[in-house]
C-alpha cells in the first residue's frame, strides 16, 4: 500500500499543482493553487487563518475526554 498522494491540478482552471489550504489550527478549508488562494481565502473568515487569532493552535489544548455515561 503506497500512502504517496499524487498531484493534481486545481480546480480552478489554471493547470498548476493544488494544496490544501487549512487554517491556523490546521483544519482543512479546501484545494487551492499560487494562483487561486487569495481569491478562494476571501470566501472563510479571515480570523482563521491568523496565526495569532484564538483560533490558533496554541499547543496547550487539552485532550478531549467524552464520558459515555450518561
Amino acid at each position: 500500500m503506497s500512502f504517496f498522494r499524487p498531484c493534481k491540478p486545481c480546480n480552478c482552471g489554471s493547470g498548476l499543482m493544488r494544496y490544501d489550504l487549512t487554517d491556523a489550527a490546521g483544519i482543512f478549508c479546501c484545494y487551492v493553487c499560487e494562483e487561486c488562494e487569495d481569491q478562494k481565502k476571501k470566501k472563510f473568515n479571515p480570523d482563521i487563518f491568523g496565526r495569532n487569532s484564538r483560533y490558533a493552535m496554541s499547543g496547550d489544548e487539552e485532550q478531549l475526554e467524552i464520558d459515555y455515561d450518561f
